[in-house]
């Protein structure tokens, strides 16, 4: 268990590099990123001493512009005592991972799910029926920052990117092949390498075919490790995952 630092970027060129990749904001959209704390690398005394669970949120932040992202992941390094763990101890470095959402948000679309919410939570107080618990009611109410931040989260404005995730070994005999057929099909993509395995965010609008078929292909050959990702985040290139490693952009094809 390393020293309680909040140690999360490695390189501000990297994280600018990763950043430029990323569709230019128009309108109304905006730029979602997490704190996770994972205990994936956290030994079972440590846990149970920290108080750790398997996956939890510690912050979310939405960002008007790609560089407040940088801005943000410092004010997270700021304190190591900014966020603590269930037994009142700074979470360690090997628990920490930043993550970005890869499509762009809608402000406008999370505004129009979060006013939906809070009118019901209105009709819900003006019941009279007496089968509405207005003190539940209250309690989420008072939880409405985090309601809106819910909302940024999955309030998409467009999709960018289609993440394919792969966790298995990095020196697999079919990985290059599976590269080269992206790259023979004119497929636009980024590979961002993390700890477990690579992240190829494939262009939508560069996808002129059914690429579920190539994933399929493939997907044998990986043991099912090759899936396409429906959680639309991925830790930052520029940035630690679990405190050692350096996550960061493998190949770009343009």
């Amino acid at each position: 268990m390393g020293v309680y630092m909040n140690k999360l970027i490695y390189s501000e060129e990297k994280i600018i590099e990763f950043l430029n990749l990323l569709p230019e904001l128009e309108n109304d959209e905006v730029l979602f990123i997490d704190l996770f704390q994972r205990n994936k690398h956290i030994s079972p005394e440590d846990r149970k001493t920290l108080g750790l669970t398997r996956c939890n949120v510690i912050d979310r932040v939405v960002c008007t512009s790609k560089d407040k992202v940088i801005k943000h992941l410092k004010r997270w390094e700021a304190n190591p005592e900014g966020f603590l763990t269930n037994t009142n101890l700074p979470i360690p470095n090997e628990a920490l991972v930043p993550y970005i959402t890869i499509q762009p948000i809608s402000v406008l679309k999370a505004y129009q799910e979060f006013n939906r919410c809070m009118t019901e939570y209105l009709i819900e107080l003006g019941s009279h029926t007496g089968k509405v618990n207005k003190e539940n009611t209250y309690h989420r109410i008072k939880k409405a920052n985090n309601l809106l931040l819910d909302c940024h989260q999955h309030a998409y404005s467009r999709k960018v990117f289609i993440d394919v995730d792969y966790d298995g070994d990095k020196n697999a005999e079919w990985l290059p092949s599976f590269e080269q057929e992206l790259t023979d099909k004119n497929v636009k993509f980024m590979k961002v390498e993390t700890q477990g395995g690579y992240h190829y965010l494939l262009r939508k609008d560069s996808l002129k075919f059914n690429y579920n078929l190539i994933i399929d292909k493939y997907k044998p050959l990986a043991d099912r490790e090759l899936e396409i990702s429906n959680n639309q985040a991925i830790p930052i290139s520029g940035c630690y995952q679990y405190g050692n490693f350096e996550v960061t952009i493998a190949r770009v094809e343009e």
